[in-house]
């Protein structure tokens, strides 16, 4: 159970950096760089 938690937990941690790269390269979604106070 805890390795297809942890297994789990990790594809989608890559999954939603995957998708993060994705949106970012065809400028759907760009983070806004005014965070810093």
């Amino acid at each position: 159970l805890i390795a297809v938690t942890t297994s789990s937990v990790g594809f989608g941690a890559y999954l939603a950096k995957v998708a993060a790269q994705f949106l970012r390269d065809n400028e759907i979604f760009v983070p806004a760089d005014d965070e810093d106070d």
